[in-house]
């Protein structure tokens, strides 16, 4: 199988709804006790634990596009600790 343009994005919808479906179930323990939080911003997803510092519970999966960045920066900051940022080129 070639890798092209429709299959990676088939790909990373799949982990951004693998994550969604992980963090979710995480969430729903009683009293939220991870901290977690999820926020759709137009093509991306941000995830947050308050407890699980890791780059895997911490992270913005997807394309952040112009007009959701603020919003996304925002989320970020919002006293998110645990947060490590990490940039891509775009070509």
């Amino acid at each position: 199988m070639i890798m092209n343009h429709d299959l990676a994005g088939i790909l990373e919808r799949s982990e951004i709804n693998y994550m969604i479906d992980r963090m979710t179930a995480i969430q729903e323990r009683e009293g939220n006790p991870e901290g977690i939080e999820i926020n759709e911003f137009g093509l991306c997803t941000a995830f947050y634990s308050r407890t699980m510092p890791w780059g895997l519970f911490n992270n913005v999966k997807g394309l952040i596009e112009e007009e959701v960045l603020e919003d996304v920066l925002r989320f970020l900051r919002n006293g998110k600790e645990n947060l490590r940022y990490r940039s891509f080129p775009v070509r």
